[in-house]
């Protein structure tokens, strides 16, 4: 049976009985989480579906490091970048989860030249750039639990647990989504729901999908040499192979892009898997463990062709979805919560005009999405090809980065900042 974290009404309506929302939001990720704590803490009348069930706390021993027999828990961190850091803090969770998030203060990109021999490496320094840190590597699960404990508190949402979306269906204006024991409509539904959208998908929206035939690994580290906060990304041919700083100085999120084939091999060995993660270290953190389970994640990038229809409005990766490479993903998906929360509110105070909401959304989101995924092809390409075109084109730019300062600054800024200005609750 659903969880239900707070009722609009005290009873559920029967299924032939559609219940209404004024929002309606359609999956429980990190987007829909955040989209509807900023709906309710403005008291706007929120329903949010959510396939997943209620978060289990972290043991006190995970949260050292040590989640080796934590069978359920999400191993996948994330770089927030600064902007996303303070929308948490307008959302009022990060004082709760601050203690675990580790300030990136470098990012350190390695090219991997034949050979696997390592080129010269470029730092980019958050200091150059006026910035505390680059951004801020945080347990998604953690965060998880904050968001959901937060909309606890919310009277204005209703979070239904182990709730997905089972059917949509157009009557009259508007959209019926069916659960399997509710119908619900909403002045607007926002599709939450991820890179398998079934919002996206009935509501007729199309999309380009590619494979990249790579498999993402992910686990937790520790090492013998303390990581100093530098966030390090060696830039193989088969994949980016990147330890990314945890709150303890001998431990390091792992994300290993590899060939889907390969990935498999290493799941299923854990001798050969070691022997293949010290290899791909060249030394450089000294003798590794590998202290948590390994997760696999088949890397597919999306792209709808838009992200608004009728009464509809798609965030995060039920609208993009991208590759591991340079963390751009959620932090993408969490400047759509953003824009949508402003706009909302801003329409709860005046006249609740959705089309005139969603056109706006269209309007913001298209450049900054479009940009992002351009540019992540483009590093991802040109980091792993091996030509000697690409090889030159790659040592000139190291050269380039490496020998001025002013390179580094415009590059850091120039990937912190967004087209069209910093969302509202991103300031």
């Amino acid at each position: 049976m659903p969880h239900h974290t707070t009722h609009t009404d005290g009873k559920k309506c029967p299924k032939t009985c559609p219940a209404h929302t004024p929002v309606l939001i359609v999956g429980g990720g990190l987007a829909g989480l955040t989209l509807a704590l900023m709906l309710g803490r403005h008291c706007i009348k929120t329903v949010l579906l959510d396939a997943h069930p209620p978060p289990k706390h972290i043991p006190q021993r995970d949260i050292q490091g040590d989640t080796q027999g934590d069978t359920q828990r999400d191993m996948r961190t994330t770089a927030f970048m600064p902007s996303s850091a303070q929308y948490l803090k307008h959302l009022g969770v990060w004082e709760c989860v601050a203690p675990h998030a580790t300030p990136l203060r470098t990012l350190r990109i390695i090219p991997i030249i034949p050979r696997n021999r390592m080129g010269d490496p470029v730092d980019f320094n958050a200091s150059d750039a006026g910035f505390d840190a680059i951004a801020y590597n945080l347990d998604n699960h953690k965060l998880r639990i904050a968001l959901c404990d937060a909309i606890c508190r919310c009277k204005s949402v209703t979070h239904l647990y182990n709730t997905p979306a089972t059917d949509m269906t157009q009557v009259d204006n508007h959209w019926h989504i069916g659960t399997a024991d509710n119908i619900w409509y909403g002045d607007i539904v926002i599709g939450a729901d991820g890179r398998r959208s079934l919002i996206r998908k009935k509501s007729g929206i199309s999309g380009t999908t590619h494979s990249h035939h790579q498999t993402a690994l992910v686990f937790t580290v520790r090492h013998q040499h303390p990581h100093h906060n530098i966030s390090t990304e060696m830039m193989y041919a088969d994949g980016a192979f990147t330890l990314v700083p945890m709150p303890r100085p001998d431990e390091s999120a792992v994300v290993w892009v590899e060939k889907s084939p390969q990935a498999d091999v290493l799941c299923a060995d854990k001798h050969a898997l070691h022997t293949a993660f010290m290899q791909k270290t060249q030394a450089l953190w000294g003798a590794c463990t590998i202290i948590s389970k390994v997760q696999s994640f088949p890397l597919h990038t999306h792209m709808a062709h838009t992200n608004t229809v009728d009464t509809i409005a798609l965030v995060g990766e039920s609208h993009h979805s991208l590759t591991p490479v340079a963390a751009q993903g959620l932090n993408l998906s969490l400047r759509d919560s953003a824009v949508m929360a402003e706009l909302l509110i801003n329409a709860h105070h005046s006249d609740w005009h959705i089309p005139t909401v969603l056109k706006m959304y269209h309007t913001k989101r298209v450049a900054d999405v479009k940009t992002r995924s351009m540019a992540t092809r483009v590093f991802d390409a040109m980091a792993r090809a091996s030509n000697p075109l690409s090889l030159g084109i790659k040592t000139i730019g190291t050269g380039v980065f490496n020998r001025s300062k002013t390179a580094r600054k415009t590059a850091i800024k120039t990937g912190l900042s967004f087209p069209g200005g910093t969302p509202k609750f991103m300031r």
